[in-house]
């Protein structure tokens, strides 16, 4: 029997196997299978094919086999070499799960869906706070991807994250105070830029499973950065150790060449036993270095450490902003014309910084 899995209407794996699908013992060799043939970037995708899959089955070890893939799908982002690891799966297992669960909670905690369309621009408070005008919510829907627009053509609703940068500027102007009007006060007034749609799909449930993807996705991906990094050093760390040993020969040689006739200078003395200190704190250095990153089950451990504290990586919370028409912020008791605007923050590391909120498009959206 033959499985094949499609995402968004691509193929994402394929296996095969005699047995029907909830009579293969163990998820893991589903799981396994799927990884055989999928794509990098397509086997965290696979984990939602998984769920829906045996929840429509009713097969007992969905839990299992969504962790296998998601573990899997990790460790081909971070290191591949930690597979080579003693039992890497037993010790690994419970960080991603731990990571998933996070990862769930913070898509769930996701503000929206509101209506993206240029046609609700004027009545929407949230759109006329994110946007500066309808061309540019028409602009973002005309840059969908084919296959979502195909979607959108055949009458259905699409469910996507709109994602954001924000920039706050000082501004002056007139302010109403009570009964004064004040002039040339200082203002603070916010603009949202680099709008993006991530995760496209045509429920919300589809939605939320994917951006949950991309946040064990960054945790790989801060685990891979800190795995190569230690690595770049401990390569420094050799070719440094190389220069040395390659200056140490030479000044010996040439300490040995001219022994006969002269006594080594006084520089040339100074320079070997200098390169010799550094050749021996260099040698200790690499030494250490390899403590840390020399086998895969260091590699592994700093997988681990990500998923255990994954709050450190990535984390969302709620911005809540009462602006005026005009994007100035207000307190907002101060005039009825305030609107409360509410968007996730996601921060990730000190890279990156975004603001946030679910919206539905229709068909009539485009």
């Amino acid at each position: 029997m033959c499985f094949k899995v499609y995402i968004n209407g691509h193929l994402a794996a394929s296996f095969r196997t005699s047995a029907p699908l909830p009579a293969l013992g163990h998820p893991e060799q589903i799981a396994g299978a799927m990884m055989k043939t999928a794509s990098s970037t397509s086997k965290l995708s696979a984990l939602s094919w998984v769920k829906k899959q045996f929840k429509t089955i009713g097969f007992q070890h969905t839990h299992r086999a969504e962790v296998n893939c998601a573990l899997e799908a990790a460790i081909d982002i971070a290191d591949s070499k930690i597979r080579l690891a003693p039992k890497y799966k037993r010790t690994a297992l419970p960080a991603i799960e731990q990571a998933m669960e996070y990862s769930s909670k913070l898509v769930a905690a996701l503000p929206g869906p509101i209506s993206l369309s240029s046609r609700n621009y004027h009545k929407s408070p949230q759109l006329r706070a994110v946007f500066r005008s309808p061309d540019h919510i028409q602009e973002l829907l005309e840059r969908l991807p084919a296959d979502i627009k195909g979607q959108l053509q055949k009458n259905v609703d699409i469910i996507a994250l709109l994602t954001m940068s924000k920039e706050i500027k000082t501004t002056f102007g007139h302010e109403r105070q009570g009964e004064m009007i004040l002039r040339d006060a200082a203002m603070q007034t916010i603009n949202f830029y680099d709008h993006l749609l991530v995760a496209p799909s045509s429920s919300l449930e589809s939605t939320q499973a994917m951006l949950e993807e991309k946040v064990l996705e960054i945790l790989a991906a801060t685990a891979m950065e800190t795995i190569n990094s230690l690595r770049e050093e401990l390569t420094e760390l050799r070719e440094r150790k190389a220069h040395l040993d390659s200056m140490k020969r030479m000044l010996k040689g040439k300490k040995q060449a001219f022994g006969n006739l002269a006594p080594p200078s006084y520089e040339t003395r100074k320079k070997l036993e200098e390169t010799e200190k550094l050749l021996v704190e260099t040698t200790l250095a690499v030494e250490e270095k390899k403590k840390h990153i020399g086998i895969p089950e260091k590699s592994l451990q700093y997988l681990i450490a990500t998923f255990t504290h994954p709050e450190k990586a990535i984390s969302i919370e709620e911005l809540s902003l009462d602006l005026n028409w005009m994007n100035v912020l207000k307190q907002k008791k101060e005039q009825s014309d305030v609107n409360t605007i509410t968007l996730a923050e996601f921060s990730a590391g000190e890279e990156l910084k975004r603001q946030g909120i679910l919206v539905t498009i229709r068909p009539s959206s485009l």
